[in-house]
């Protein structure tokens, strides 16, 4: 049980969050690029105090010099702050509005059910196509 607990807060640990800092970092990609986004940090002026610091998600495809060819993904750069604000909105309209969530749940369980009855009829079917052969 602590040999547990000791994997888990290295997981956890904050030494590790470095390369996530951001709510969508490597979780969507541009669809044209197929890379994944990241986030960056820039300044507009060399880092003083009191001086802003802006971030914005990216595609790795917009950058030119990782690729022979040049950038391969065209898309804007869009900043970090409104996009996870608005997410983190939807997020909560979504759990304020527990049928919303019953709802959507009882979509995906009906889903699964009609691909599990699918994948049991080709495998019956399989079945007595491989028999009619014998």
């Amino acid at each position: 049980m602590a040999r547990e607990q000791l994997e888990r807060n290295k997981r956890l640990s904050a030494r590790n969050a470095r390369g996530h800092r951001y709510l969508l970092q490597d979780s969507w990609s541009a669809r044209a690029a197929a890379t994944p986004a990241t986030a960056k940090a820039v300044s507009p002026a060399p880092r003083a105090k009191g001086r802003p610091c802006y971030a914005y998600y990216r595609c790795v495809g917009s950058d030119a010099y990782r690729f022979a060819g040049g950038r391969i993904c065209h898309n804007p750069q869009m900043r970090v702050d409104p996009l996870d604000a608005h997410v983190w909105d939807a997020v909560r309209a979504t759990l304020e509005d527990p049928a919303r969530v019953l709802n959507e749940w009882v979509r995906r369980a009906e889903s699964d059910r009609v691909q599990v009855e699918r994948r049991a009829q080709r495998d019956a079917a399989a079945q007595v196509s491989m028999a009619t052969k014998n």
